[in-house]
């Protein structure tokens, strides 16, 4: 399923307001936490509502809630192993794409990361019109972990005097929209951005999957 590219662009902005909720707690250099409480409330319900939709309707909503939150939890405490270095490090280099850079690398980090998002988006929309809740599962948890990834650079970012609003002119860029829809439209570079994308996922989803597998769920694809 092909996005335009300002829609793609709009879609990857939209996971991380889903995950604020209402609406994006101010920045600031003294904050204790990167996910606060109501952050990881809302990606925890952004998550049930995304596995929601691989099955039955009438799935007991609290349980599947539940679910996520413990989902959540243990993408966090991996990216909490990872720290903010680590965030910023792992992020895919893509040396063959023409990726807007950032003059500030958590920034630069954010934009890097959201590309693996708008594969994983693509995934997850193309096995939903495909019926496919299992090749679903895995894309489903994989945004949930790639969009915690991308908050937790929020804190050095804010560190450095970064505002909001530079995080959404960023990743809402002509310079995006345009490689978004270049991935989009060529298997060799949706091949070349999973190569990349795809060792850190597995990396980020490894605890995740460990507890669904613990709770006889059927593991992503």
């Amino acid at each position: 399923m092909n996005r335009s590219p300002a829609t793609a662009a709009k879609a990857l902005a939209l996971l991380l307001a889903a995950s604020w909720g209402a609406a994006p707690p101010p920045l600031r250099a003294q904050e204790v936490s990167w996910l606060p409480p109501p952050v990881e409330e809302g990606a925890a319900q952004q998550l049930a509502d995304r596995l929601l939709a691989l099955g039955d309707p009438a799935s007991d909503t609290d349980a599947l809630l539940a679910g996520a939150r413990e989902l959540i939890r243990s993408m966090r405490d991996g990216i909490d192993a990872w720290g903010a270095d680590g965030a910023i490090t792992k992020a895919p280099a893509f040396a063959e794409l023409a990726v807007p850079g950032a003059d500030r690398a958590p920034l630069d980090a954010m934009g890097r990361w959201s590309i693996c998002n708008l594969d994983l988006l693509l995934r997850y929309d193309d096995a939903l019109r495909a019926g496919d809740g299992g090749a679903a599962l895995g894309p489903a948890l994989g945004l949930s972990a790639v969009t915690l990834v991308v908050l937790r650079l929020r804190e050095p970012f804010a560190a450095a005097g970064g505002q909001q609003t530079e995080i959404e002119t960023h990743l809402t860029s002509a310079g995006f929209e345009t490689l978004l829809a270049a991935i989009q439209t060529s298997p060799a570079l949706r091949a070349r951005v999973r190569s990349g994308c795809d060792p850190l996922v597995r990396e980020l989803l490894a605890a995740p999957i460990a507890y669904l597998r613990a709770q006889g769920t059927h593991e992503a694809r």
